[in-house]
Formats: structure tokens, C-alpha cells, sequence
């Protein structure tokens, strides 16, 4: 099983047989959806971030 963000965890931190979702515990208000954004970061691995971006903008990027 390939997972692009690791793998869940459970209550003790050991992995679950379910890929984790950044986007999983994210609200996003109105027309918005959650998209991962890379960000600079001191030391690897950088993990991208959640970000709440226009739900138009993301319907575009998906036929650009």
C-alpha cells in the first residue's frame, strides 16, 4: 500500500492500514475546498499544509 502523506495512526501511534489525509479534520468555509500547499521548511521532510483555497480556483486547476 502506497501512501503519499504516511500512513494513519492509532491512540498509541502505530501505523494503521489507512493512508493519512492532511485535508481529513479541515473545514473549509463556503466555496472553498482544501488543497495541500508545499511550504519552505528548516529540515526534511516538508509536509505539505492544508489551505482552504476558492473551490472555483481548484475546478480550474483540475483542467489546466
Amino acid at each position: 500500500m502506497l501512501c503519499p502523506y504516511a500512513f494513519e495512526l492509532d491512540e498509541e501511534g502505530c501505523p494503521l492500514c489507512q493512508c493519512h489525509d492532511p485535508c481529513r479534520h479541515v473545514t473549509c468555509p463556503g466555496d472553498t475546498a482544501c488543497t495541500l500547499e508545499e511550504e519552505p521548511c528548516d529540515m526534511e521532510p516538508c509536509p505539505p499544509l492544508p489551505s482552504c483555497e476558492s473551490f472555483f480556483h481548484c475546478f480550474l486547476f483540475l483542467f489546466l
